[in-house]
């Protein structure tokens, strides 16, 4: 039987340290926007490709920190789980 980790917050267990800066990230521009960012707004804050912050968002989807609103122009929204995160 594999141990947990116990070297990371619970609430983030299973993200690289780059998916955690992301998350963060699209915590602080969520709350000061009231809004989810866009993507060319998540890359811009975080200094990568458009493609990048895309790429990351799907990997936060995967794992149940972003999820899919309703047919909006912002279509991932922060999950339970992702508000709880660090």
């Amino acid at each position: 039987m594999k141990q947990e980790d116990d070297s990371m917050p619970a609430r983030t267990q299973g993200l690289t340290p780059t998916q955690e800066r992301g998350l963060g990230v699209y915590k602080r521009l969520t709350e000061r926007k009231g809004s989810p960012p866009t993507t060319r707004e998540l890359a811009a804050e975080l200094g990568v490709s458009q493609h990048s912050a895309w790429y990351l968002t799907q990997q936060l989807r995967s794992k149940g920190y972003l999820v899919d609103r309703p047919v909006t122009v912002m279509r991932l929204k922060l999950s339970a789980k992702g508000r709880r995160a660090g």
